[in-house]
């Protein structure tokens, strides 16, 4: 029986929450704009022998229904089956002791189906009440807690790999291969809560939650694996990625450039000519056909070009003999498949279990759909798991492959939000004493050139103002950037998603080799009079913001012991050029002066100087000396984390101030 059910704001996400113990082996499923959410399985069926799977396709034909209606799932069979399976159907011996569970069924006779507008229940009337009393119940809010996700290899250990590979697609061993690798965590949540908050925020075309054993599948998959609608199947493999871009113009950028790729073109070519032998296995002479060659698919953090190939299924095959004969995916293996499985053993570093699996829903009347199990989170007790890969060819670039895995990873990794963290070179990595020290200004052998900025809200303040100097600052030194500009900004952009609180100080330092980006929670209240003193010291490169920096960072400290705030940099002339951290402004008769050779120019320095015009206040560049700014009728220093704030007292000696053109400035 299916009756449709009026809710109001119902939300299946939230229903799916409020499911609690004695509603057993829930399932969750959404194929674009379906849901099914199901639970109290009638039987479940593992597969571990033949005579199991013959067993399923017994059951499922006695369940058989001839019904017309266009919701998707009437009851049937939801179910897992993990990679490692599909390879030993190949007959591929793994080098790995598997863990993942064999291939599990669940039998449901009753389920709820949502459209997006309409709500439909499958079952008889206890069932019913048993919705409305669901929907009823009470839910707390659902908050994912930080989750710190830490790659289970090193990139030196992905190059090897990745060489490995490179080598075997020259010697003709496969063109294509798809290699993975694994992050893990610690979680305490329960794994339906952290589905259904995860839910909340990256949605997916193809979003699936089952619990099978000790085993939950948080599945939040772009990519269809078959549909099978009657005799009618269809297939769209995913191949070719390129990262969302932070603004609109960004990301049409990205967005043209991945259509005009070449080398994702070649490989969605390839891996579609492998779909369509496969779904030709099971179809009807001459129904195989490429419905569409190319199309583009936006998801939250990247986008996807993928390819729709349909076929008729021949009557000889049943639903689930199809779905084996196809698996696993090619989109996840590599071209030609079978060799592809034999490499991918070889050169992964564990086995992949449930990841790269698929989930399949397989209705009684008829109908199956299925997705591939990638951007999917195993939970295991309190550890979750997530692999992320890519595909490798011919002219693939080893580094690009390893960001790009981190690309597809960035929703699960925004939930990483602590109030400090560090990106090397875009991927979240966990701060040690020795990481730390690597760009500490006290550092005497640091090396490279850094910025430091403010990040409020969510919002890189003169991000690309920073970017610039960071730039200049190279120049200056004679170094040369490991990542471009665009690269800079796009790892800048992706830490400050890992970030909970909304005032944070952001320090990029660049070095031959990488980029480090660290951000922490900034807490210091402004102060609206600082004390400072004066410091002999002449930096080697004035104009540039360069490491090791240990000097000033001495002559900031010397500042802070003697109770103050900043030190103000005295040269061998006695004249001040600017502060440790700071640049210095100071006021006399109405007219604004600040140094302007042999200084790094700040960015907030820059600002004020733009008002001082706007506002038609006369400037003067030069370098006081200590008895000028004690004379002054107004002194400030100025800095992209405080702004600009009131120097009172030099070396002990107060300044008189006559507030007036700061306050016109700021």
């Amino acid at each position: 029986m299916i009756t449709p059910l009026s809710l109001i704001g119902f939300d299946p996400l939230a229903f799916f929450a409020k499911l609690q113990g004695q509603e057993l082996s829930p399932a969750f499923i959404r194929h674009e704009q379906w849901t099914i959410i199901a639970w109290n399985p009638s039987r479940i069926i593992r597969c571990s022998t033949e005579h199991d799977w013959t067993a399923l396709d017994t059951v499922l034909k006695a369940r058989s229904k001839h019904r017309k209606t266009n919701i998707p799932f009437i009851g049937g069979a939801i179910g897992c089956i993990p990679y490692d399976a599909s390879i030993a159907d190949l007959g591929i011996a793994s080098r790995f002791i598997s863990t993942a569970p064999s291939p599990t069924f669940f039998l449901y006779d009753q389920a709820i189906a949502w459209n997006q507008k309409e709500l439909f229940v499958i079952g008889d009337k206890k069932f019913l009440s048993d919705v409305i009393a669901i929907s009823e119940r009470s839910i707390t809010s659902i908050e994912v807690p930080p989750i710190d996700f830490q790659s289970q290899i090193t990139k030196a250990q992905y190059a090897r790999s990745f060489a490995k590979a490179k080598r075997a697609i020259i010697d003709g061993e496969f063109y294509q291969l798809n290699l993975a690798h694994t992050l893990q965590a610690q979680c305490n949540a329960h794994p339906r809560q952290l589905f259904c908050a995860m839910a909340q925020t990256h949605s997916a075309p193809h979003m699936s939650y089952l619990e099978i054993d000790q085993h939950a599948i948080l599945s939040f998959s772009p990519e269809r694996f078959i549909q099978i609608n009657q005799q009618k199947i269809l297939t769209s493999p995913i191949k070719g990625t390129a990262a969302r871009g932070k603004n609109a113009k960004e990301d049409e950028r990205n967005r043209s450039a991945l259509l005009e790729s070449e080398k994702e073109q070649a490989e969605l070519s390839m891996i579609t000519d492998l779909l369509r032998n496969d779904i030709g296995q099971v179809s009807a002479t001459g129904s195989v056909k490429v419905l569409s060659a190319r199309k583009l698919q936006k998801n939250a953090a990247v986008w996807h070009t993928y390819s729709e190939i349909t076929g008729t299924l021949d009557p000889k095959f049943s639903h689930v003999q199809a779905l084996r004969a196809c698996l696993p995916g090619g989109s996840i293996t590599g071209c030609p498949k079978q060799r592809a499985c034999v490499y991918i053993d070889a050169l992964e570093w564990a086995p992949r279990g449930i990841y790269t699996g698929i989930i399949a829903a397989i209705s009684d009347h008829g109908v199956t759909d299925s997705s591939i199990l990638i951007r999917t989170i195993i939970a295991q007790k309190n550890q979750l798991s997530l692999s992320v890969g890519g595909g490798i060819v011919f002219d693939s670039v080893m580094e690009r492959e390893w960001q790009e895995t981190f690309q597809k990873a960035a929703p699960f990794l925004t939930h990483n939000r602590s109030d400090e963290v560090l990106l090397i070179d875009g991927v979240p990595t966990t701060i040690t004493d020795e990481l730390r020290w690597s760009f500490a200004a006290e550092n005497p052998h640091a090396e490279g050139v850094f910025e430091t900025l403010r990040i409020e809200n969510g919002r890189g303040v003169d991000l690309r103002k920073h970017l610039r100097r960071l730039q200049k600052s190279a120049t200056i030194i004679g170094m040369h950037f490991p990542h471009s500009i665009k690269t800079i900004e796009k790892f800048a952009r992706q830490s400050i998603t890992l970030v909970t609180h909304p005032s944070v100080r952001m320090k990029i330092v660049v070095t031959q080799k990488n980029i480090l980006i660290h951000c922490s929670k900034h807490s210091s209240s402004p102060k609206k009079f600082i004390s400072v003193i004066t410091v002999p010291l002449e930096r080697t490169h004035p104009a540039a913001k360069s490491l090791p920096y240990n000097d000033c960072y001495k002559a900031h400290q010397k500042a802070i012991q003697c109770g103050c705030t900043e030190a103000l940099l005295v040269n061998s002339d006695g004249h001040i050029s600017e502060g440790a951290y700071s640049n210095i402004f100071w006021v006399k008769n109405k007219i604004l002066h600040t140094p302007d050779k042999n200084i790094l120019h700040g960015i907030t320095r820059e600002k004020i100087l733009r008002s001082a015009r706007k506002n038609k206040i006369r400037v003067r560049f030069s370098l006081p000396t200590k008895k000028e700014l004690l004379e002054a009728d107004e002194v400030f220093v100025t800095n992209s984390i405080v702004g600009a704030v009131r120097v009172r007292v030099i070396d002990g000696k107060t300044i008189h101030q006559k507030n007036g053109i700061l306050q016109r400035l700021i």
